[in-house]
């Protein structure tokens, strides 16, 4: 899937707003967007292991 396209937030928007969070679990889930925006990660479950996240 083409997230680049999906996701309509800059990458520097993502990366300042994981920045700015205090909770971890609004931190992880920013910091799983980006990734997947970024191209860092090609898909979900991937980018939940980058960020040392399980599956359900």
């Amino acid at each position: 899937m083409n997230y680049d396209s999906k996701i309509h937030e800059s990458i520097d928007y993502l990366l300042e707003q994981e920045r700015k969070s205090s909770l971890s679990l609004i931190r992880d889930r920013v910091r799983f967007i980006r990734l997947l925006k970024s191209g860092e990660a090609k898909t979900q479950s991937g980018a939940g292991q980058l960020i040392g996240l399980c599956e359900r």
